[in-house]
């Protein structure tokens, strides 16, 4: 007979080889972890009950309902438990915690299949992400019960129907489907390189972040000791917004291959996380490794002109630019240093410089977009460079928060916003979520 304890195992070690960051408690059979989610950090909570024989998962709420709104949001509850057969909203009147609770029984002979685990974990995260519209439209707005309820139905729906609408360039890929990386290695017992080339295709050219992460760590599986799987996987977590994940993993691919690629990489999540001491630190180890590179100078310059080292920024750049009078992202770094310092003709120059040294990097012209609308306030061409971000890559959540916000203040179109906003939400860009709220 299967024990309680024996479940709870299972399940951890599940989420262990998945490399989830766990909270587990063995004395009280519960496992704890925290995923993202347009909505914000979502906490999640599985519970081993040997008493009720029972699994269950509970997803947190990222909200706690305030003291005079616990009746409302008790009423909504209600009636939505009413029609939910597979669990049910719970909340706490102490402190407003709200959550939603599944189930499952357990078996007496058989554990819990991995798809049963997953079925569940998503199952849960759906619920909630679905209600959780009109749980914001009731705490922080006017809606009663009954609207927050038409409220979810109706953006259901319209994600619904959004999702049944395929672009031109899907209809004409299930016309005339081609075999890719991913079709050609299914079901295939795969070697160490094999997985790294497949996920490197699903990280660089499907955009297929998670399986990326996946296969590197398949990878990983057959040998412990590739630098080049960890610098990968890392890139993957740090695209999912995984900063502490990327950030170790940056960290082993450093200690079994110390080499230039790896200390730039984690350069710039040290950058983006405001590490910037740290940052430079790995970039005087690239220049040391390789010093004739000149994306390693334009990096260092960048971030030395955020600290405000005006002199250190302008012999840095101007250093890669002299070893590679071709590299856009330097004269990029140079727009932004003379934007910073003033000089709006040259920044302009050198924005445009970069776009036509790189006319198919979708990040040059989304900053050439910001230097057009904060400094020349010139909207109608930042909404052209906004745009042309988004037709060499419609998932950047940037560019859709800032030409949605764009679109709302300043060309009277809120449909168009909220509509950019959305797409920018659901990659989970927090801001596009805060000014959802605002706006709706």
């Amino acid at each position: 007979m299967i024990t309680a304890e024996q479940v709870f195992e299972h399940i951890s070690t599940y989420y262990e080889k998945q490399e989830r960051d766990l909270e587990c408690d063995r004395e009280r059979l519960r496992i704890r972890f925290a995923i993202s989610s347009p909505h914000g950090r979502i906490r999640l909570m599985f519970v081993v009950d040997g008493e009720r024989n029972t699994v269950q998962v509970h997803t947190f709420s990222p909200i706690y309902v305030p003291k005079h709104k616990l009746d409302t949001v008790s009423k909504f509850t209600t009636l939505i438990n009413y029609q939910t057969h597979y669990g049910g909203f719970e909340m706490d009147y102490r402190d407003g915690e709200l959550s939603f609770c599944i189930y499952l029984l357990m078996d007496e002979e058989i554990l819990p299949t991995h798809y049963q685990i997953e079925t569940m974990e998503r199952v849960s995260v759906l619920v909630l992400h679905k209600y959780l519209p009109g749980i914001y439209g009731m705490v922080y707005g006017d809606l009663d019960a009954e609207a927050a309820i038409l409220k979810c139905e109706k953006d259901a729906q319209d994600e619904k129907e959004a999702k049944l609408e395929p672009d031109t360039a899907e209809v004409h890929a299930e016309i005339e489907p081609k075999p890719n990386q991913t079709e050609l290695f299914e079901n295939e017992d795969l070697t160490e390189e094999q997985y790294i080339q497949l996920g490197e295709t699903k990280l660089f050219e499907n955009d297929d972040f998670k399986g990326s992460i996946a296969d590197f760590s398949k990878a990983l599986e057959i040998n412990p000791l590739n630098a080049e799987a960890y610098g990968s996987r890392a890139i993957a977590k740090k695209l999912l917004a995984d900063e502490c994940g990327a950030l170790e993993d940056f960290n082993t691919a450093i200690e079994l291959e110390p080499n230039p690629i790896h200390y730039c990489n984690r350069a710039n999540l040290l950058t983006d996380l405001g590490l910037y001491p740290e940052a430079i630190a790995d970039l005087d180890q690239s220049i040391e490794l390789e010093p004739d590179e000149a994306i390693h100078y334009a990096s260092r310059g960048n971030i030395k002109r955020l600290l405000g080292d005006i002199n250190g920024a302008t012999y840095d750049i101007e250093k890669a630019i002299q070893i590679e009078p071709n590299n856009a992202f330097a004269y990029r770094n140079r727009g932004l240093l003379h934007s910073q310092n003033g000089d709006t003709q040259n920044a302009q120059n050198d924005y445009d410089k970069a776009v036509e040294l790189s006319p198919n990097t979708a990040d040059l012209y989304f900053e050439r977009a910001l230097f057009k609308l904060n400094t020349l306030q010139n909207v109608q061409e930042a909404l052209s460079d906004f745009d042309q971000t988004l037709n060499l890559y419609s998932r950047h959540s940037q560019a859709l928060y800032h030409r949605g916000v764009l679109k709302i203040s300043q060309l009277n179109d809120k449909e168009g916003g909220i509509k950019d906003l959305q797409k920018a939400a659901k990659q989970g860009f927090a801001k596009a979520v805060a000014k959802l709220h605002s706006v709706n």
